[in-house]
């Protein structure tokens, strides 16, 4: 190659080097005028929440907990056990609280819970923690999931309707409770396990407009000393499949609507109902169970047809003293 021609691309190759140097140096200078550097912060805790948990842990019994149990106000947040966090916002946040095991619970639930925003789930389990269900807790707008184990809490607040996120709720053993189910509940369009049960001084009767929880999955209120008649807008619970008010002193006729369910398991034995079995649920899919009631007259042929055994009629048969079917044969009759 021709002397000339190297030299050329010599100083070709250099001035293209030269050139980006150059346009480098004046980005460079340009950013540090015109545009700040912003320097990424470490995500901190809330104080907000780090300040509703030490009253928590003071109002519920906090430095009475075991050795296992107890949190270390010194340590860090996430080393506190049944406490949960998440990063929202550059900040760090409570999105669960569990105190299930933790046996020396005592006091009350502080009303400043409703102020933990990003909560998504709580549970609390302890004889000993008693009083009413904050009103607040209805500001807790992204609850998905409320459980309440084994306490001594004494009504549920009409602010539970509030709590339009909520996809579970389950009260097990809560036998201070008083005051009724709030009819409010039935705004929880989202729920789809709702499970009240062994609270027998509860009282009250079902929500009437119980039928508008159309994500219903499976209900269980049982042993709840609930009155009254069965809603018949329970027949319009599309997706439902298990049902269980036994044990409770409803009242009234079998509501034929309730045959309309499908494919459920339908438990309203131990209570008051009177008149006969609906004759709808001869044709009907649900699995029905009605012992220790009141009811009369005759059991519908299709019933007979499919419980072909003594051991499904006995689900049926057997009625309180005095009361009985024509053409019941159990081994518990």
């Amino acid at each position: 190659m021709p002397y000339s021609i190297i030299c050329f691309i010599r100083h070709f190759k250099l001035s293209l080097f030269l050139l980006l140097v150059v346009s480098t140096l004046f980005s460079i200078l340009s950013c540090s005028k015109d545009t700040p550097v912003v320097e990424e912060k470490p995500a901190i805790l809330s104080i907000q929440d780090s300040l509703i948990l030490v009253d928590m842990f003071h109002e519920m019994g906090g430095p009475g907990w075991n050795y296992y149990d107890k949190w270390d106000l010194k340590r860090p947040v996430s080393e506190w056990r049944g406490v949960t966090l998440k990063l929202v916002d550059n900040q760090i946040r409570v999105s669960e609280l569990w105190f299930f095991g933790i046996n020396e619970i005592i006091g009350t639930l502080t009303p400043k819970i409703g102020d933990l925003s990003e909560l998504e789930s709580l549970s609390l389990v302890g004889k000993q923690l008693t009083g009413p269900i904050p009103e607040s807790i209805g500001k807790l707008n992204k609850l998905k999931n409320l459980r309440l184990y084994y306490t001594g809490l004494s009504s549920i607040p009409q602010s539970i309707g509030d709590l339009h996120n909520l996809e579970s709720l389950d009260f097990d053993e809560n036998p201070n409770l008083k005051g009724g189910i709030p009819a409010e509940i039935v705004k929880l369009n989202k729920l789809r396990f709702f499970f009240i049960r062994h609270s027998k001084n509860l009282g009250g009767n079902i929500p009437t407009e119980i039928g508008n929880l159309k994500k219903l999955e499976i209900l269980y209120l049982v042993n709840l000393g609930l009155a009254g008649e069965i809603p018949k807008s329970i027949g319009l619970l599309d997706i439902i499949h298990d049902i269980d008010f036994a044990q409770n002193s409803l009242s009234g006729p079998i509501p034929k609507e309730l045959a309309n369910l499908k494919y459920s398991y339908l438990n309203l034995s131990y209570n008051q109902l009177t008149g006969e079995i609906p004759k709808e649920f001869g044709e009907s899919e649900v699995l029905l169970s009605v012992v220790r009631n009141n009811l009369t007259g005759n059991i519908p042929e299709g019933i007979l047809t499919r419980y072909n055994n003594s051991d499904l009629l006995n689900n049926i048969c057997p009625q309180n003293i005095g009361f009985e079917f024509s053409n019941c044969i159990s081994n518990n009759n």
